[in-house]
């Protein structure tokens, strides 16, 4: 495991899907997440559904969401499939509330 000061609180990943009565699917993707940055010397991750774990609706673009802790400092992060994404940006200061 990285010694990333980058710490993955939660991580969700999904979508409305346009069919069907259970259309909503979305699911817990902290721990794809979280080794996705751990794997990234550089902290940027591009989101997939190899990375969160799974593709919760084919062929429709999924959304996502994450709080991840900088030294133990919440930063907030929220996009969409196929984002890249660089999770070091948040040292900056830049992406907190």
């Amino acid at each position: 495991m990285s010694s990333s000061p980058l710490q993955v609180k939660i991580a969700i990943y999904g979508v409305l899907c346009p069919s069907g009565e259970d259309n909503m699917h979305a699911f817990d993707a902290t721990a794809g997440l979280q080794a996705a940055i751990n794997a990234a010397s550089d902290g940027v991750v591009t989101i997939t559904n190899e990375v969160m774990g799974g593709d919760p609706c084919v062929n429709t673009v999924k959304a996502w969401g994450a709080v991840v802790l900088l030294n133990g400092k919440p930063l907030y992060f929220a996009g969409h499939e196929n984002d890249q994404v660089n999770f070091n940006y948040s040292q900056t200061g830049l992406n907190q509330q």
